[in-house]
């Protein structure tokens, strides 16, 4: 009976091992591989959603595309615009830039000016406009030159209205009024 006891006793060992062995990989699966195989699940259907987005994304990209560069040529067209305008926002601003570039022609071109008067805001379709009055004296080839000059310039002023008086006083032939005005974004 010893022999027989010793199998007996072998083969609850062995099944004990089994069993232990089985249990072991029970609570392997259980606290390990099952919650893992869970959370790659749960990864998988993240990584897919952020794909479709990805790919959601690149096809708003590919539309948007033409809009992304800005069109250089208008934006060069509306700077070489803003170069034009006389600076300033404000009325007050306006009309003092409008009176030292017109100086700056008179003294280029020999013309004497006599005084400057601020007039009120004019308006030119939907566009403000500074205006000026400008009296000076001078003789007829100086006028041409001078008015030659403000048409020449690469500003966005121009006379509006101009009284041309005969007299000679002082060297100078022209006795002239004009009004000048120049475009400013400000209202």
């Amino acid at each position: 009976m010893g022999r027989a006891s010793n199998r007996i006793h072998r083969k609850r060992r062995y099944v004990l091992a089994l069993g232990l062995i089985g249990a072991a990989l029970l609570s392997w699966w259980a606290q390990f591989y099952d919650p893992l195989s869970d959370r790659m699940n749960d990864q998988d259907v993240t990584i897919a959603k952020l794909k479709l987005e990805n790919e959601l994304l690149e096809h708003r990209i590919d539309r948007l595309a033409p809009y992304a560069d800005p069109p250089t040529n208008e934006i060069g067209q509306l700077r070489e615009w803003q170069n034009l305008l006389i600076p300033g926002r404000v009325l007050e601003e306006v009309n003092p830039a409008i009176q030292t570039t017109i100086q700056e022609i008179a003294d280029r071109e020999g013309v004497s000016i006599k005084s400057y008067k601020d007039l009120p805001v004019g308006q030119w379709k939907d566009y403000s406009l500074a205006r000026i009055e400008v009296q000076i004296e001078t003789t007829t080839e100086n006028l041409a030159k001078f008015l030659e000059a403000i048409d020449h310039l690469k500003r966005l002023v121009q006379v509006e209205k101009m009284t041309v008086s005969y007299r000679k006083t002082k060297g100078f032939d022209l006795q002239v009024t004009m009004q000048v005005s120049a475009l400013f974004p400000g209202g």
